[in-house]
């Protein structure tokens, strides 16, 4: 088994850079799983697994060696970085507060667009307000 070092203000900006890299249904649906309080660790690989490289490189610089090394290891060692990272009171606490965040502007925004299927964002025919009033009224 590895073992995962703390995260830094430095993983926040390369898993920022990472998702920024994502396919846009990706983000979407990342965004979505934010926005439902359902964000997690698995999500979070999983859903960046089309940026498979930058993820090796990220997963790699988690538990210190080089890329080329994580490639050697067994097929066991993301569940072990999952499960590591899922587990770290510090991790919960940002992804938590993460998703509240990605979440709250993922609402925000589908209030001003609607995304199809493809993960495209569509600005809406009605404004904030008018969209609040229909769905209470």
């Amino acid at each position: 088994m590895v073992t995962v070092r703390e995260l830094t203000t430095e993983d926040v900006s390369r898993v920022a850079k990472i998702f920024g890299k994502a396919t846009k249904a990706t983000q979407v649906e990342i965004a979505s799983a934010a926005s439902g309080g359902n964000l997690s660790m698995m999500t979070l690989f999983l859903g960046l697994l089309d940026v498979e490289e930058d993820m090796k490189a990220w997963a790699a610089n988690l538990i210190g060696i080089t890329v080329d090394e994580f490639k050697e290891l067994p097929a066991t060692t993301i569940l072990d970085i999952i499960d590591q990272l899922s587990a770290m009171p510090e991790a919960q606490d940002f992804f938590a507060r993460a998703s509240r965040m990605v979440g709250g502007a993922w609402k925000r925004l589908s209030t001003l667009f609607k995304v199809d299927t493809a993960g495209m964002m569509k600005q809406s025919d009605a404004s904030p307000s008018e969209e609040s009033e229909e769905s209470t009224g």
